[in-house]
């Protein structure tokens, strides 16, 4: 990521679109086909790349979780901390 394109989001290789822009996207029901088409520079492994990207960050979300839920078993809120 560079904080000079985009901001610093990250962004498929080579490109300014945005792997949220492609996630958002197929979240919505876009198929691969048509992201290709509206976006010619982008290939297929490029879509698969945002998708693994994704799943990636998201895979310590569950650590995130646990500790807020210890966090709160510790101040004794049945509540977990959010934010």
């Amino acid at each position: 990521m560079n904080s000079e394109i985009m901001g610093g989001k990250p962004v498929n290789r080579g490109t300014r679109i945005t792997v949220e822009l492609v996630l958002r996207k197929l979240g919505a029901g876009t198929a691969a086909q048509d992201i290709l088409a509206d976006h010619p520079t982008l290939r297929g492994e490029d879509i698969r790349a945002a998708q693994a990207f994704a799943a990636d960050y998201l895979a310590d979300e569950e650590l995130v979780y646990r500790l807020s839920l210890i966090m709160c078993w510790e101040r004794g809120s049945p509540e977990p901390l959010m934010g």
